[in-house]
């Protein structure tokens, strides 16, 4: 039997996957907010990210001995730790249009 895939708020766990799916687009609004939002916001994804592999991936399986891959999670946590160190998204874009105005006029 095939489940839908929205679900009513009635149903067991809507809330909780409401409020986790919020979480996560605020996380990811984030990080065109200034630095020290931004690496925040990264640190909590990183964190929340390490807990979807513990919990609901299972470490992705690899302790059964019949996993392929150790699932997204680790490089969803390298992305984060790799992005930490970066420029603010706004600074970068500002320098771009600054670049194409540049080349316009």
């Amino acid at each position: 039997m095939q489940s839908p895939i929205i679900q009513s708020p009635g149903q067991p766990g809507f809330w909780f996957i409401f409020l986790v799916a919020l979480i996560q687009i605020g996380l990811g609004i984030s990080i065109f907010l200034p630095k020290i939002y931004r690496n925040m916001a990264i640190s909590l994804g990183v964190i929340l990210s390490l807990v979807y592999w513990i919990i609901g991936q299972n470490f992705g399986g690899i302790f059964t001995g019949l996993s392929t891959d150790p699932n997204s999670a680790i490089l969803f946590i390298l992305l984060g730790i790799a992005i930490l160190g970066c420029d603010s998204p706004n600074k970068k874009i500002s320098r771009l249009f600054d670049k194409i105005e540049a080349v316009i006029t």
